[in-house]
């Protein structure tokens, strides 16, 4: 490989390295007041499966998945479970009550 071959993509490596640090990151299980997204604090939440005890968070993230499913897609009328997965990582309340208070999600409805 030519000087100039490893100079771009030396430029194009360091780049990217340096852009996926750039914004901050968003840590699944950080500490609460954390930079999560709330589907990082609900994942968290229910790892590893039967760690609580609701009919679908016992189940770990494939319980959270069926909730979506089945409670979450027909109460906010979502197309398909990315419109609600998405929607649950745009917020980043600080820890999983504050993201299930948000979302209108009462205590114990998971």
């Amino acid at each position: 490989m030519n000087i100039t071959k490893r100079i771009i993509a030396g430029l194009v490596i360091g780049g990217l390295v340096a852009g996926s640090t750039a914004g901050g990151t968003a840590f699944a299980d950080p500490p609460e007041g954390g930079n999560a997204s709330c589907q990082g604090f609900e994942g968290s939440s229910v790892s590893p499966p039967g760690s609580e005890d609701g009919p679908y968070s016992q189940n770990g993230m494939p319980g959270i998945l069926d909730f979506i499913d089945e409670v979450a897609i027909p109460a906010f009328g979502a197309k398909n479970r990315g419109g609600i997965i998405s929607f649950f990582s745009k917020l980043h309340e600080g820890s999983h009550h504050e993201c299930d208070e948000a979302a209108g999600i009462p205590p114990g409805g998971e």
